[in-house]
């Protein structure tokens, strides 16, 4: 089994290295992985990553709505989405957004095929949860009320879908009429 490297090598071997070696070795990082050029793209260029999230936002919604019809999600590659996404996001209120992203495909899509799977609805109210804490932590409630509003307004009321939104909401932004 191969040693596992540690942050301490990393910065050694960093630390061994000239600027300009350290400038090939980054720009060769670049060059091969799609999520480094994400990355660097988001911190680099606030239009870039507009078209990042744009991306992400493209594949979770690919997720939803294949491009043949009826598809049936699978919330694996949505989390996987996710985590990908908040490894390279340029704050906190991009992955916000990613987030409400997510729930409101979740529930135009159980609005749109009917009721789906009480996981599949715990799943997505899971999601709402990550965003609501992710406002208040980050003080972004004011940005994002309104949307988070109208996606307890308008939720599927299928299996307590809407209820459990709104108890969600209720839970983290307060008891506000929507």
């Amino acid at each position: 089994m191969a040693k596992k490297v540690s942050i301490a090598d990393l910065k050694k071997h960093f630390k061994s290295k000239s600027e300009k070696e350290l400038i090939e070795e980054i720009t060769s990082l670049y060059k091969r992985f799609a999520n480094v050029k994400d990355y660097y793209a988001s911190i680099l260029s606030p239009s870039d990553s507009k078209e990042v999230l744009g991306r992400y936002k493209d594949k979770i919604s690919k997720e939803f709505f294949s491009v043949v019809g009826y598809s049936n999600p699978k919330l694996s590659n949505v989390r996987k989405l996710i985590n990908e996404y908040k490894k390279i996001a340029p704050s906190p209120q991009h992955t916000i957004d990613l987030l409400l992203h997510v729930v409101e495909e979740g529930s135009a899509f159980t609005s749109e095929y009917g009721d789906m799977t009480e996981s599949f609805y715990i799943s997505i109210e899971g999601t709402f949860e990550s965003a609501l804490n992710l406002m208040v932590t980050e003080n972004s409630i004011e940005h994002f009320d309104d949307r988070c509003r109208d996606i307890v307004k308008y939720a599927f009321q299928g299996w307590g879908f809407q209820d459990g939104l709104n108890s969600s909401y209720d839970k983290y932004i307060g008891n506000r009429e929507i």
